[in-house]
């Protein structure tokens, strides 16, 4: 219910952008439009390609195999955006957030510490 609601405000325009820890699409799938979400962490369902830097949204979690970009006139290579446990967050979604944060009127932060930890146990 929370990804609906949150959707309806970013299309009614009382929100204007998404940073999430997400990586599952819930945003997208609630009707977020990609473009108004930064997902820390990556999402499973979106590749990247490393030459134009658009990114495209699936259907199905991303494979792994060696694809090329959708736009034709690219070609470029397709990288998976989610982010592995341990992984740095990517420097790109950093001061995309960053970005707006400082351009904000007002952030609210819903059902998250924005903490992770390792699922490990201690050695």
């Amino acid at each position: 219910v929370r990804h609906i609601l949150l959707a309806k405000m970013v299309k009614d325009g009382y929100v204007k952008h998404i940073v999430t820890s997400n990586h599952d699409n819930l945003h997208q799938k609630a009707g977020t439009p990609l473009e108004s979400v930064t997902d820390l962490f990556g999402n499973v369902f979106v590749e990247r390609c490393v030459t134009c830097k658009k990114r495209w949204q699936r259907a199905v979690v991303a494979p792994s195999l060696a694809r090329l970009c959708d736009d034709t006139s690219c070609n470029g290579k397709l990288q998976k955006t989610g982010t592995r446990m341990g992984a740095i967050t990517p420097p790109d979604q950093l001061e995309i957030s960053d970005k707006h944060a400082n351009e904000a009127d007002l952030a609210v932060v819903l059902g998250s510490s924005m903490t992770v930890f390792n699922s490990s146990p201690p050695s």
